[in-house]
């Protein structure tokens, strides 16, 4: 807030350099990016867009060392240079600069500025600072942003927090006994010859960790008014932890049979499919599926899982249910200046989350799908996609996602991810058109989101 004439030239200036420093790195980029002349337009969007190789499957996979070599790399505490990070002042930037400054100096006795605020409402501005009694945050789905009372939001939040079966209150900062916990077991394994020198190394939480921060998404897309909680795990003590899961799983994830990349997937691969009569068409989602998962019961199956897959001089199977266990016990955070752990599931907001949902709900759907062989079965982590002949039977579905809890829907028009599917008589084919949910304000991502890498490189340019 601008309160003296200071700030004002303070905060003119700031945002006059912000902007050069945008026009240079713009500036920088048109001068070192060569574009081929052979290469058209569309020749440069149709390299964006790839389809998923399906000739190589989940048995011609072995984590190599080459797959540890990456896994150092990101996990390698000092950052790697970026091009961003050795930008060079162009001579136009400079000169552009100080032309800019020379005519605001010469207007500057001209500037008359009066104040557009009175000084109650700066006083009431300043009150607000102190005390905030409301605050701004984020909807789930890009809806947009909601004000709301703080004592609202922390009755919001206490919806989750209370709940014990997931969440349970401590009574001190549990931050310095958690790294001690990892420091230990790290030890330990390497002690054992479980874990490699380097990336025993790697895997000690940094020195500026810090817990995860607890906040809530108001989903004003349902009709009935619900949060989704989210806990920031940037710098968190399992950080490095969730990393290295993450590059192990998820291009096991990725070579599953039931693994959809996107909508667009879902196109090229039933663009060809002539069906004989008409099928059912199901399209289903896990309620909250990252806390419902049961510990007790993922960590053996997908230890299990990967021991066939783990055979490397890096890292041993028992090493690795070890991490995993770090990851699911030790998420601990804070919110309303109170202390947390969750005892249950994953948190939205942990780096490896969606590589262990997607991976043990496809441990646990390959037992159906080997049984009943659908014409088509295609995940998006916890949205399904279901074309059979046969009406399904809901409980005998429900029954193999052990605890998680499976809605389905059926109909002539159904909706998946933002597609409208349903079955056209005439072609024998499915017929798909886009979906927008009425709430879509088409908002951005922001550059810093933890999605996929492919969502940012398949946004047109």
């Amino acid at each position: 807030m601008i309160t003296t004439l200071n700030e004002f030239f303070y905060f003119i200036f700031k945002d006059i350099d912000i902007s050069l420093i945008n026009f240079n790195k713009s500036a920088f980029f048109a001068k070192t990016v060569n574009i081929s002349s052979d290469k058209t337009v569309s020749d440069e969007i149709s390299l964006k867009f790839t389809t998923p190789n399906t000739n190589y499957t989940l048995n011609d996979y072995k984590i190599s060392n080459s797959i540890f070599k990456n896994i150092f790399s990101s996990l390698n505490k000092e950052k790697p240079f970026k091009t961003i990070d050795r930008l060079f002042i162009n001579k136009e930037t400079i000169n552009f600069r100080f032309e800019i400054y020379e005519k605001l100096f010469n207007k500057m006795n001209k500037i008359n500025i009066n104040p557009n605020l009175s000084k109650i409402q700066i006083n009431c501005l300043i009150d607000f600072l102190k005390n905030k009694p409301f605050e701004i945050i984020e909807c789930d789905k890009n809806v947009g942003t909601c004000i709301i009372n703080r004592k609202n939001l922390i009755e919001c939040a206490n919806i989750h927090l209370n709940d014990s079966d997931t969440y349970i209150k401590l009574k001190c900062n549990p931050l310095c006994k958690v790294i001690k916990i990892i420091e230990n077991n790290l030890y330990e394994l390497f002690v054992n010859s479980q874990i490699s020198d380097k990336l025993y190394s790697l895997l000690i939480p940094n020195d500026n960790s810090k817990l995860g921060e607890f906040r809530i998404l108001p989903k004003l897309h349902k009709k009935i008014f619900k949060t989704r909680p989210i806990i920031n795990c940037i710098e968190h003590p399992t950080s490095k932890l969730c990393k290295l899961i993450d590059c192990l799983l998820k291009p096991i994830v990725k070579l599953s049979e039931s693994y959809l990349q996107d909508s667009q997937h879902l196109l090229q691969i039933t663009k060809d499919m002539i069906f004989e009569k008409k099928p059912f068409i199901y399209s289903c989602d896990f309620e909250s599926l990252y806390t419902n998962i049961d510990p007790s019961h993922a960590i053996p199956i997908l230890t299990d899982f990967m021991n066939k897959y783990i055979n490397n001089k890096f890292l041993h199977i028992k090493a690795f249910k070890v991490i995993l266990e770090m990851v699911f016990k030790l998420n601990i955070f804070t919110f309303d200046d109170k202390y947390y752990i969750q005892k249950k599931g994953l948190s939205m907001g942990q780096k490896c989350g969606p590589s262990i949902a997607c991976l043990y709900v496809y441990i646990l759907e390959k037992k159906w799908l080997n049984i009943h062989k659908p014409l088509v079965y295609k995940r998006f982590i916890d949205d399904i996609f279901i074309v059979t002949y046969k009406k399904l039977d809901y409980d005998k579905l429900n029954s193999f996602f052990f605890n998680l809890k499976l809605t389905i829907e059926t109909g002539v028009f159904n909706i998946f991810l933002n597609l409208l599917v349903y079955f056209n008589n005439f072609t024998k084919k499915l017929n798909f058109r886009m979906y927008i949910k009425p709430t879509n304000n088409f908002g951005y991502l922001l550059n810093n989101s933890d999605h996929p890498e492919f969502i940012f490189k398949n946004i047109p340019k």
